[in-house]
């Protein structure tokens, strides 16, 4: 019988918020004192700058160091997440994800933390989220959207109360699903940024033409849709951009790149040639 990843990831992550309500509130959300109106403002925008105008989807690049499927990605240096984040940035991203969770992915809230210091680029809080708390933490460490993943989140009204948080802290949400019954409770939850994950978090297996029809759903019901994982490629990026999603996350090939910019480039003229899914 095959392992259950995502519930053993979740079930870990259970025993760690709670030691974190043990231990308290640790630091201050950097948007305290901001009136509603004006973090309502902030989402907005953000949103606004996450969709797609033109041929080109937006990019999300991000900084992991390790993952279940493909082992360590990256060494740690020092100074080298802040060097990454920047030169993210100055490739033009739309945004930088930032894994937090440490066990399997090597991350943590000081790396979110870190990075949102380094760059003036909004910072996508990846973690396993189920509780408000992390929410909380996510704001305190500088993040502007958070990542919730509705297969996380079974109970009843679960994904509701975290984008409850996410628009009271003024962060927002990026609903991850993985098949069309996801899809609806992100829909029914009232989900803007919809993001389509290729890899089933139960067992770590990518299916690419499952996540084609999950995402063209998604985009016949004029959401936000973003594509979340397996592209490695300028040949992968141009084939998923021709799907019509908004913007594509790029994970282990841009943490491996050592021009980030250059790469960005390369992918982004593969857009521009002919061809379509397959």
């Amino acid at each position: 019988m095959s392992t259950d990843f995502l519930a053993t990831i979740i079930a870990r992550k259970q025993r760690e918020v709670a030691a974190r309500r043990r231990h308290g509130r640790a630091w201050a959300a950097s948007n305290e004192g901001v009136s509603p109106e004006v973090r309502g403002d902030a989402v907005t925008a953000l949103a606004a700058r996450l969709t797609r105008e033109g041929s080109q989807p937006r990019v999300i690049a991000e900084i992991k160091y390790a993952s279940p499927s493909a082992g360590q990605i990256a060494e740690r240096r020092p100074g080298g997440l802040e060097a990454r984040a920047r030169a993210y940035m100055e490739a033009g991203v739309d945004a930088i994800s930032v894994l937090a969770d440490g066990p399997g992915f090597g991350g943590s809230v000081l790396d979110v933390r870190r990075a949102a210091r380094a760059t003036s680029t909004p910072i996508l809080f990846k973690e396993f989220v189920i509780d408000p708390l992390q929410v909380e933490v996510a704001a305190a460490a500088g993040a502007s959207l958070v990542l919730l993943i509705v297969r996380a989140l079974p109970e009843a009204g679960q994904l509701e109360r975290l984008m409850a948080a996410c628009a009271r802290l003024g962060l927002l949400p990026l609903v991850e699903v993985f098949d069309l019954s996801d899809l609806k409770r992100a829909e029914d939850a009232g989900a803007h940024v919809i993001g389509v994950n290729a890899r089933d978090l139960s067992r770590f297996v990518v299916d690419e033409t499952h996540a084609a029809e999950v995402a063209l759903a998604a985009g016949r019901c004029a959401r936000c849709v973003y594509w979340l994982s397996g592209v490695k490629s300028a040949a992968d990026f141009g084939r998923v951009a021709r799907l019509g999603v908004d913007g594509i996350l790029v994970g282990e090939a841009m943490m491996k790149s050592a021009d980030p910019g250059q790469t960005l480039r390369e992918w982004r003229r593969a857009v521009d040639v002919d061809g379509g899914w397959s």
